[in-house]
């Protein structure tokens, strides 16, 4: 979430980054960032009641057993770097994104034109990356 006034900026550099990770994926500095914060999120949420039982409805919620979240969370600290690259990086496509952007439209619609002005700038192509808006109302309904 961002003021409505960075809409542009944030939105510019949200698919810079997406497009960096496109290219070439995360950075080893980025993965053990990830890492690190996933096992501290795992540690903060083991300190109360309610954050362990949070842990466990996510896999109860999916059907699996309570030692499910045990592997997974062992699973993410064994994570192999090899894993980072390739086929495995295909999620990083800024063709696959979607994103909303709420608030008044006379506002938004001047920070998009700012966002592509700043994409063109940096040499990527803006239309690929952020095409025409699609705008709904309230309850989702094409305008």
């Amino acid at each position: 979430a961002v003021h409505t006034e960075q809409t542009g900026a944030a939105l510019g550099e949200f698919l810079r980054e997406l497009r960096a990770m496109e290219r070439c994926g995360p950075t080893m500095p980025e993965i053990e960032k990830a890492r690190s914060t996933h096992s501290n999120r795992l540690c903060e949420s083991l300190q109360t009641q309610a954050g362990t039982v949070h842990l466990y409805v996510q896999s109860a919620a999916l059907g699996n057993s309570a030692e499910e979240r045990k592997q997974f969370h062992e699973k993410v600290r064994a994570t192999d770097d090899a894993q980072f690259s390739g086929p495995n990086m295909e999620i990083f496509s800024s063709e696959a994104v979607t994103t909303v952007l709420v608030g008044d439209r006379k506002v938004i619609e001047p920070q998009l034109v700012y966002a592509q002005a700043e994409l063109l700038a940096a040499g990527e192509d803006a239309l690929r990356i952020l095409p025409d808006p699609e705008y709904r109302d309230r309850e989702g309904a094409v305008l």
